[in-house]
């Protein structure tokens, strides 16, 4: 074995340190396990968080600012560079509550909801809305699309 673990495992067994820092171990691979079952809780909810990674997942579910983490909520929608929000409060207080009245795709193209959509409390409430909104928008062009050709 190495030198430098042996050494250390000599100290540590010393006021039973080693054994505190079993229990250390135990009770943050316990700490994690719960994290990840969590996590993964989230991911069953609303699908669309596969799509992150634990950090970022944890990220968006933690952060109390809905422009910090945009990076990871944009990657939860693919080809999505931007959502187009705006903050219900007024008057300089913190936002916990905001508009989206669309989304910037990567290509530039940008989509308008019909009616402002309400993103208020945890991203698990308001993201599978963000993808029932999107959907509705994207059926509805088509729809026009299909008809517009039919007429010419």
């Amino acid at each position: 074995e190495d030198p430098y673990v042996q050494s250390v495992m000599l100290a540590a067994e010393h006021d039973n340190l080693l054994v505190e820092l079993q229990l250390i171990k135990q009770v943050l691979e316990a700490t994690q396990w719960s994290l990840y079952d969590m996590l993964e809780s989230e991911r069953m909810v609303v699908t669309r968080l596969c799509l992150l990674t634990d950090m970022a997942l944890f990220r968006v579910l933690t952060h109390p600012s809905i422009h910090v983490v945009m990076p990871q909520l944009c990657m939860a929608f693919q080809h999505v560079a931007k959502l187009l929000l705006w903050p219900t409060e007024k008057h300089g207080q913190s936002a916990r509550s905001f508009m989206m009245s669309g989304l910037m795709a990567d290509d530039g193209y940008l989509l308008y909801l019909n009616k402002p959509l309400l993103l208020q409390g945890t991203p698990t409430t308001w993201l599978p809305r963000i993808a029932e909104a999107i959907s509705a928008e994207l059926r509805v062009g088509v729809v026009n699309a299909i008809e517009h050709s039919e007429r010419e």
